[in-house]
């Protein structure tokens, strides 16, 4: 086929191929002849129903397999079928609900309404619906069964509770639409797997439990639990500083006094900062490496930490003592050969375990290319293919940038 196309799409399961010539689509039966002439601005992939959309001067319509127009090109926008048998078309900046006889069963009036592919239809079949600005809730006949008066309505949490927004505050809503938590609160969060959940109030946060009681009373600044491995610690910060709190009684188990999230691994150490520093805590939070560094990674599979002090980096082992003094720019995990990346110099090498070089740091960037222990390296503004026993591939051949050299070798 002569390339005089702009752009040529895979072949689609009726056989059928995309063509853009001159910023305009057509399609092509499997003999290269044209089926529909290169004349719409977007033409979409076939849908499960038979039906594909087409886009013509700026407007959207359906066709069928023998295309002919069941739905002609007047709308901004037409969404595939939801799994109701719906589909969402848009006209004049508002939606409306259109079933599979291309009858409106919503007219386009409302500024939004979720469906499959958003957000899916909720398993009570309510469907949340934006009209002037605000969101209610509909059911399966199109009848309001939550008004219009939101600023936001969440679907169903777990515990089968709805969130609201009202006014620029939030609540909870039961399945009976009959308030459980009035709408006053400046964020509810969903509920934990502890069967508590984090509630804002006059901008401060506590936890209440499914009762709706505060076990935790809102005056704290933030709770994360994101950083420990230990699901009985949560992050608690009071005054600008962090601390850590068991959750299953709400003592703390170090006191709020620290200055960044307190990160716990599954061993219980504890990396904690103190005075512009980083140090590590044990499982019985006494101080195994003092609060002096920069930064203090937890340990790696091969057991050594990397470690930053005075913006260079070294590795201690396991009694936090010095296996690699810390002069390095930057210091990367071990990788499966055995080797390591480290910086020096604003240069990258390689180490093995026994930290030896063998490659200098010479080069500007070092990638693995391919499971086969193959690395591309930069030097200058080029790039080079190492093998696994780090001579130099393809006679030395270097490559503008590393997309380049990743095509050539993929090839191979």
């Amino acid at each position: 086929m002569e390339p005089r196309y702009d752009e040529i799409l895979e072949l689609e399961k009726d056989g059928l191929r995309h063509f853009c010539l001159n910023k305009k689509w057509g399609l092509m039966d499997q003999n290269s002849e044209w089926v529909l002439d290169p004349i719409y601005d977007e033409i979409w992939e076939l849908e499960e129903d038979g039906l594909r959309r087409f886009k013509l001067n700026g407007k959207v319509g359906l066709m069928n397999k023998d295309f002919d127009w069941v739905l002609d090109p007047i709308y901004y926008d037409i969404e595939v079928l939801d799994e109701d048998g719906l589909r969402v078309v848009k006209l004049n900046g508002k939606v409306g609900l259109m079933n599979q006889n291309f009858e409106l069963v919503l007219e386009p009036i409302y500024d939004r309404i979720h469906g499959l592919g958003e957000d899916e239809l909720e398993e009570d079949g309510l469907r949340v619906v934006k009209l002037n600005g605000k969101v209610g809730l509909m059911n399966q006949n199109f009848e309001w069964v939550l008004k219009p008066e939101y600023g936001n309505v969440c679907f169903l949490d777990e515990d089968r509770l709805r969130r609201v927004f009202l006014n620029g505050k939030w609540g909870l809503m039961n399945r009976n639409f009959e308030y459980v938590l009035e709408p006053k609160y400046d964020y509810i969060e969903e509920l934990e797997k502890d069967g508590l959940r984090q509630v804002s109030l006059n901008g401060k946060v506590g936890l209440m439990n499914q009762n709706f009681e505060w076990v935790l009373k809102p005056m704290y600044d933030s709770i994360d639990d994101d950083t420990c491995y230990d699901d009985s610690l949560i992050n608690v910060e009071l005054n600008g500083k962090y601390g850590l709190m068991n959750i299953q009684n709400f003592e703390w188990v170090l006191k709020p006094i620290y200055e960044y999230k307190i990160c716990v691994n599954k061993n219980g150490e504890k990396v904690v900062g103190l005075n512009g520093k980083v140090g590590l805590m044990n499982q019985n939070c006494e101080w195994i490496l003092k609060p002096l560094y920069d930064t203090v990674c937890f340990l790696d599979e091969d057991g050594l930490r990397k470690v930053e002090l005075n913006g260079k980096y070294g590795l201690m082992n396991q009694n936090c003592k010095w296996v690699v003094k810390p002069i390095y720019d930057d210091i990367c995990e071990l990788e499966k050969d055995g080797l390591r990346r480290v910086k020096l110099n604003e240069e990258y090498g390689l180490m093995n375990q026994n930290f030896e070089w063998v490659l200098r740091p010479r080069y500007k960037e070092i990638k693995n290319l391919r499971y086969d222990k193959t690395r591309g390296v930069k030097f200058y503004n080029d790039w080079g293919l190492l093998d696994e026993n780090l001579n130099w591939m393809g006679m030395g051949a270097i490559y503008g940038s590393y997309d380049e050299l990743v095509r050539c070798f993929s090839n191979h």
